[in-house]
């Protein structure tokens, strides 16, 4: 498991779930997950969590960037079995009421036969747990003097990116971290909102940007997409 710290002392430790990376935030006497990843990766997560904090863990936030069951697999496993309580955007909160969340457009003519033959064929796949939001995001939300949760829609209307000390950025799929020198995402729901967002994480000042797939992403690379839009 691989652990960052920022100037300010905060931990991040990046845990792998499946595909996906949740990061357990440390902060004086919060503890918050951010994302669960797939359904099937549960029993991992709770090892990794159980080193990292102990037994029994304690955490007294889920923060879930948007809902595809990627990312909010194991949520309500995790509401049930810490109390945690789950954040996410108000856009949001029916899907993960209803326990699914349908793929978004994909941003090639390759991920757009993806995204357009699991919405039609294989939507059991995105199906996890359904679970019952405690606090809904409707615009800026801060937790803390120095984690703040905004908005950055463009994956999904209601994807939203963690700011810690502002230094670090949490930012699920508004980013992809897969494909080396490249951060544009294979789904999006709306690209030029998707282009805004990244505009806005760059605005914020972080130098580090942590993304839900793949490696984490340098404030020069961030740059760099931006500049490439604007060519």
């Amino acid at each position: 498991m691989m652990k960052l710290k920022t100037s300010r002392g905060t931990k991040i430790h990046i845990l792998r779930a499946g595909m996906t990376n949740c990061y357990l935030i440390q902060k004086d006497k919060i503890n918050l997950l951010v994302d669960s990843g797939i359904s099937k990766s549960y029993q991992s997560l709770m090892r990794q969590l159980k080193v990292i904090t102990g037994a029994p863990s304690s955490l007294d936030y889920h923060l879930l960037t948007h809902t595809h069951y990627d990312h909010a697999g194991n949520s309500n496993r995790i509401k049930e079995e810490f109390q945690a309580r789950v954040i996410v955007h108000e856009h949001e909160a029916a899907w993960i009421e209803k326990g699914f969340t349908r793929l978004p457009g994909g941003t090639s003519w390759c991920f757009k036969l993806i995204s357009n033959a699991g919405n039609r064929y294989a939507s059991s796949i995105g199906k996890y747990e359904p679970t019952l939001p405690d606090i809904l995001i409707r615009g800026e939300l801060t937790l803390d003097e120095y984690l703040k949760i905004i908005p950055t829609p463009g994956h999904t209307l209601g994807s939203v990116s963690l700011l810690v000390d502002d230094e670090i950025a949490l930012v699920g799929d508004t980013l992809f971290g897969v494909f080396k020198n490249k951060i544009f995402p294979p789904f999006a729901d709306d690209v030029e909102t998707l282009y805004r967002s990244w505009k806005i994480l760059f605005d914020t000042g972080c130098n580090l940007f942590l993304p839900g797939h793949g490696k984490p992403i340098p404030r020069k690379l961030l740059n760099q997409g931006i500049q490439k839009i604007r060519s």
